[in-house]
């Protein structure tokens, strides 16, 4: 039995509740163009990397997901039909409970940042100067992330999110009901735990798209980040 796991991530643009998955997408896509290549070009991909990804998918789900008949185009397998299917009765009646989740954690994390600022808006301003950022944008983008990792730990407090992480053996679900945070938010903080005292397993993070590109990376310890390109 395969099992599902949920995942969320911040951003500054405003988008639909609904819980996105690359594979439902490239159904979805199949099923409305009626060929790969079709589907490639609506979700803005690569033949070859559709290709590859629905082969991975059926590898894994261990059933075939596309199906061609004679002289016709792709269509979905009965198979990949009703995972389509039983994912879109889902999302109909989970849209409000995942609305309702998504304002929950926008909100908690609002609060955070807002208190951050009101308590500590000098410092984090003092802080940001120190680092003599080359212009204005870089100065202002330093001092909102510096913001948002102070957030962070009021809502992921250090200490006891070190420990919990060590007891729980690193389970990110746990740590997500334990702090009522994201899977991104606790995965972000996982790549913090570098305090001499109290050291974590030293984790990166890399958020990547569909298309290969790199739009957030994190690292506890040595990684080698490439300077260029995706």
């Amino acid at each position: 039995m395969h099992r599902v796991q949920l995942h969320y991530t911040l951003s500054r643009d405003a988008g639909d509740a609904l819980i996105r998955n690359p594979l439902l997408d490239t159904l979805q896509a199949v099923a409305q163009q009626g060929s790969i290549s079709a589907a490639a070009r609506a979700l803005d991909l690569s033949y070859r990397h559709v290709w590859g990804a629905l082969k991975r998918w059926e590898d894994e789900l261990g059933g075939e997901l596309i199906v061609w008949g004679k002289g016709q185009s792709a269509q979905l397998s009965e198979f990949g039909t009703k995972l389509l299917w039983a994912e879109r009765q889902a999302q109909a009646r989970l849209a409000p409970q995942i609305e309702a989740l998504r304002a929950d954690l926008e909100r908690a994390f609002a609060v955070a940042f807002q208190l951050t600022l009101s308590e500590h808006d000098a410092e984090l301003t003092a802080m940001a100067d120190a680092a003599s950022p080359p212009d204005e944008p870089t100065r202002r983008l330093l001092k909102v992330s510096l913001t948002n990792t102070l957030a962070a730990a009021i809502l992921m407090p250090y200490g006891p999110f070190q420990r919990t992480a060590e007891e729980t053996g690193y389970d990110l679900g746990r740590l997500q009901a334990r702090f009522g945070v994201s899977y991104e938010q606790a995965a972000h903080r996982l790549t913090t735990l570098s305090r001499p005292t109290a050291r974590g397993v030293p984790f990166f993070l890399m958020r990547v798209d569909q298309a290969g590109n790199i739009s957030k990376r994190f690292a506890s310890g040595t990684f080698p980040f490439s300077r260029f390109g995706g």
